[in-house]
């Protein structure tokens, strides 16, 4: 009768060893579903407030640059220019206005398509977690190896989206110097 207590309760300890392995996997993964989204929702969030921060600069540079010149000569120009309000001071303040609206519809742009990318990136792992869920639910060798031969080939798109991804952040930031380079040109057009 020992020797059968003491399979018996080997197999309970190994059964138990098995179910807390397997919440272990179920929190690890849970932890990097959850890793993954914030980092992708982190990105989104930095490139709002990049978005908002430069469509600040680009509104508010030309006002702020044109209303405080760094010259007597151009301060006297701008007195002129406040007491006969010639139109074409007007005027460069429009084509300033335009040069910041072409560059806020093209950063507009380049977040949309950021944000699409972001969400084909988490569909992407949300599609992964389902795979391996169904292989640690089904416990068989044969789904099991189908699951890892298709996380192996998904990794190579994966990867590939993540690299489209950086490189669209990659232009914007470019984008985003483009045009406040555009504005500020436009100001000292109009402060000349």
């Amino acid at each position: 009768m020992g020797g059968e207590d003491k399979a018996c309760k080997t197999i309970k300890d190994t059964k138990t060893m098995t179910r807390e392995s397997k919440r272990s996997l179920n929190v690890n993964e849970e932890y990097q579903g959850v890793f993954v989204t914030t980092t992708c929702g982190l990105v989104a969030v930095a490139a709002v407030v990049l978005a908002a921060h430069t469509l600040a600069a680009l509104i508010m540079g030309p006002a702020i640059l044109t209303i405080i010149p760094l010259k007597r000569s151009k301060i006297n120009k701008f007195k002129n220019r406040l007491r006969i309000l010639k139109c074409g001071y007007l005027s460069k303040i429009g084509a300033q206005l335009d040069v910041a609206a072409k560059g806020t519809y093209i950063l507009n742009r380049d977040f949309d398509t950021m944000s699409r990318l972001v969400d084909r990136l988490h569909d992407e792992i949300e599609h992964n977690k389902a795979m391996i869920k169904l292989c640690l639910d089904r416990r068989e060798d044969s789904i099991s190896l189908e699951v890892l031969k298709e996380l192996k080939k998904s990794n190579v798109g994966f990867r590939k989206q993540v690299e489209e991804l950086e490189e669209h952040v990659y232009l914007c930031l470019l984008t985003i110097n483009r045009a406040r380079n555009l504005v500020i040109n436009e100001i000292g057009k109009s402060c000349e």
